[in-house]
């Protein structure tokens, strides 16, 4: 009978010693927290929206068809790239931008205009687009992709940042027979827009 009651003291005192040792150890683990006389908050609300925003820079292309110097060849064509595409872009996780380009009035239908982007250069910061390859303009509906996969970035502002834009504008081979002079300079309208790619 004994042995028993010591037994049963002998569990209620090892269980009260782990139970004020446990206690112990959590009053000495807890930091000590700040009252309210030494604590203050501020809140710091925020949002960044996707963003798309392009312009071009640079000199507007003149592009003008010039006499051969020698008789019995075909009018060159004529390039000149003077302008580039800048742009700001921030987009969704896992969503691009791209740039389209489209005619808003053709060129004299004997006539062929092409427009290639450069990769980027310059300054700026990001997940620039990759450009395409050289692009007939042949259309006033059906936008084409000029440059892609635009990331969230900046292309720096001004002539020699983004993407320079090289225009190319000669008579259609096979087409020479419908050329015809044109006496004042006419103006052809090319529109690029930045949109979602996704």
């Amino acid at each position: 009978m004994k042995i028993r009651e010591l037994n049963k003291y002998g569990i209620k005192l090892l269980f009260l010693a782990t139970v004020l040792f446990v206690f112990h150890s959590n009053t000495f683990s807890q930091p000590d927290l700040p009252t309210h006389e030494n604590e203050a908050i501020d809140v710091f609300t925020y949002e960044l929206e996707a963003m798309r925003i392009l312009d071009i820079e640079g000199t507007a292309p003149s592009l003008h068809l010039i006499q051969p110097t020698e008789a019995g060849s075909a009018v060159s064509n004529v390039s000149v790239d003077l302008s580039w595409i800048n742009y700001t872009s921030i987009v969704a996780e896992g969503l691009a931008n791209k740039i389209t380009v489209v005619l808003s009035n053709l060129p004299p239908n004997f006539t062929t205009l092409k427009v290639e982007a450069s990769v980027h250069t310059g300054t700026g910061d990001g997940i620039f687009g990759t450009k395409s390859t050289q692009l007939t303009l042949v259309s006033t509906s059906a936008a084409q992709d000029i440059i892609t996969a635009i990331g969230s970035c900046w292309t720096g502002d001004g002539i020699a940042n983004g993407h320079k834009l090289t225009y190319t504008w000669g008579i259609t081979p096979g087409v020479y027979e419908d050329a015809t002079s044109i006496a004042a300079s006419s103006d052809v309208t090319i529109m690029y827009t930045i949109i979602a790619a996704n």
